[in-house]
């Protein structure tokens, strides 16, 4: 007996297929700078937020503290990202990108944004628009970080 699946779950799963097809593209591209998609989301976030706590990084980018640990590990042995103590606490450690990690930033970012903007150029501004609100929307939905 063959079950239909409502739209909110068929909605759903095609939500995360595309998510998973885009970043596969995204991650080809990521190759030729032997960069992961998470270690991109670092150096993003990075350019973004020059001198975030290496804490309210992991936050961002939804990693745990070992999980951030072991990324600004493999970048700053690339020598692309510096940490050092946060001066208002020196329990902390205060992340930034060194002058090679933000040369390959300034590279990396522009390309990939272009590489989304392929990805996208099947929809009008206003699809778009449309996609980022309910986006937006069940992001509150599901509450906070």
């Amino acid at each position: 007996m063959k079950h239909e699946l409502n739209l909110g779950v068929r909605t759903w799963l095609h939500l995360n297929r595309v998510r998973f097809k885009v970043e596969q593209h995204l991650s080809k591209h990521l190759d030729q700078y032997d960069l992961t998609p998470a270690q991109f989301g670092v150096l993003a976030h990075l350019q973004a937020y020059p001198d975030i706590s290496q804490q309210r990084l992991a936050d961002l980018l939804f990693v745990t503290k070992g999980n951030i640990v072991g990324l600004l590990n493999r970048l700053e042995c690339r020598d692309l990202v510096q940490r050092r103590p946060d001066p208002q606490d020196g329990r902390m450690h205060v992340v930034s990108l060194t002058e090679r990690g933000r040369a390959l930033t300034a590279q990396v970012v522009p390309e990939q944004e272009r590489l989304v903007a392929l990805h996208m150029a099947f929809s009008t501004p206003e699809d778009q628009h449309d996609l980022h609100q309910l986006l937006h929307a069940l992001d509150r939905k599901l509450g906070p970080d």
